[in-house]
């Protein structure tokens, strides 16, 4: 299945969204918990825009829970979201806990 997150940012351009981080149970060998994003100079540009992975494509996906860093075509938006990606067995599933966007002051 897939969650997606609500459109993050307020507009300002004073950060960058840089580093995407979460905490995950990922209970059996054939489960997995992926994130991809999507960014905009708006929150109506996010929503029409394609989620990518770490290459900026949409066929990869962050999957370093410790933190992947974003691609650079990201770093200058205001506006982000993320969706997760979860794959698991019929007796089993992961679980995402926690999931962090971080920033920096340009």
């Amino acid at each position: 299945g897939t969650y997606e997150s609500p459109i993050i940012g307020d507009g300002t351009t004073w950060r960058n969204f840089n580093v995407l981080d979460w905490v995950e149970d990922v209970a059996c060998s054939s489960c997995d918990v992926q994130m991809q994003v999507r960014s905009g100079a708006t929150a109506t540009a996010v929503t029409s825009a394609t989620y990518v992975g770490p290459d900026g494509t949409a066929s990869t996906y962050f999957s370093a829970a410790e933190g992947d860093l974003l691609n650079l075509a990201q770093l200058d938006d205001p506006f982000i979201q993320y969706q997760v990606t979860f794959s698991g067995t019929t007796a089993r599933s992961p679980i995402l806990y926690a999931a962090s966007l971080w920033a920096y002051e340009n």
